[in-house]
């Protein structure tokens, strides 16, 4: 029985693929068996997974006949399918550097079984405009996990993240009817009582193009996600005055749509839930410019935080 399972889910990924599943295969950390989880890829994808599986021992290919829409449910079947002690996640077009195995198991060896799952810093990398940035989930953890996760999703992609299968398990993985926010959906699950350990060095690149999922989340699914989201975990929102950022935030994607009512509607209720928070105030104010104006402020701030 390996150590670590490494799954990686797939869809016509042949462009990134290679490069993704040899950073596994030249990780310092050997322990390993690689899970491909393919949901009916139209392109060679299927043949490349094929291609690694037949020439290593360590690789399994598993192949839907049907698409699933999104990654949680392909992630889970990697999960039924994994036989480690640990998960490690990996989207088809990232990249780990070769000690992210090694660092983040001897961490949770060493660390006691109330701490769930351990993650990494990120290298970013935009393949569009050649930018390179680092981002820091180390520091970000420092003011205590749920209080953190409950605030926004700073783990930012499941490929910086290594976790007991136990609590995989134990929270019944993904929800699988979510498209964009199942991550988040998830480690909020699994911090209500378990906990966050971060290596603190940047152990992953992960690459931003026109293909990649979170440069292409349709707005009016975005809202609705968080909507569901925030009915999901309302009582931890709660717990830790979050509620204000995520209706703030719910609001601004309803102006950006054009549905101004509707998103002034979420800022009064964030300001309700917190009189002290500036922005759904701030953004309350700049949704009287109307939706072209402001729909070019709000992604010129969201491109200048990337």
């Amino acid at each position: 029985m390996p150590t670590v399972s490494v799954i990686i889910p797939t869809y016509n990924s042949e462009k990134f693929l290679r490069r993704t599943v040899d950073s596994v295969l030249n990780q310092t950390f050997q322990d390993f068996e690689l899970i491909l989880v393919d949901d009916h890829s139209s392109d060679r994808t299927v043949s490349i997974i094929r291609d690694y599986q037949n020439n290593n021992a360590k690789i399994k290919g598993v192949f839907s006949d049907q698409n699933h829409g999104g990654p949680a449910q392909p992630k889970n079947i990697g999960i039924q399918a994994a036989s480690g002690q640990y998960i490690a996640f990996l989207d088809h077009d990232d990249e780990w550097l070769p000690n992210k195995l090694a660092q983040q198991v001897e961490a949770l060896n060493s660390l006691p079984a109330e701490f769930a799952m351990v993650a990494c810093n990120i290298i970013i990398k935009n393949l569009e405009t050649s930018r390179e940035k680092k981002y820091d989930i180390y520091s970000k953890n420092s003011a205590g996990t749920q209080a953190n996760l409950a605030a926004g999703n700073f783990i930012f992609t499941t490929s910086c993240i290594l976790v007991r299968k136990k609590i995989l398990e134990q929270v019944g993985g993904f929800d699988a009817t979510l498209k964009f926010a199942d991550d988040w959906d998830l480690w909020l699950r699994i911090i209500t009582h378990s906990k966050l350990a971060v290596a603190n060095d940047y152990l992953i690149i992960y690459y931003i193009h026109s293909g990649n999922r979170m440069q292409s989340v349709n707005p009016k699914l975005e809202a609705a996600e968080l909507t569901q989201i925030l009915e999901k975990h309302r009582e931890l929102f709660k717990k830790f005055r979050a509620e204000d950022r995520i209706l703030t935030r719910i609001g601004s994607i309803y102006c950006v749509l054009g549905k101004i009512a509707l998103g002034r509607s979420f800022y009064r209720q964030a300001i309700n839930n917190n009189f002290y928070n500036y922005r759904p105030y701030l953004y309350l104010l700049l949704s009287f410019l109307g939706p072209r104006l402001f729909s070019k402020l709000y992604y010129l701030r969201k491109n200048f935080n990337q």
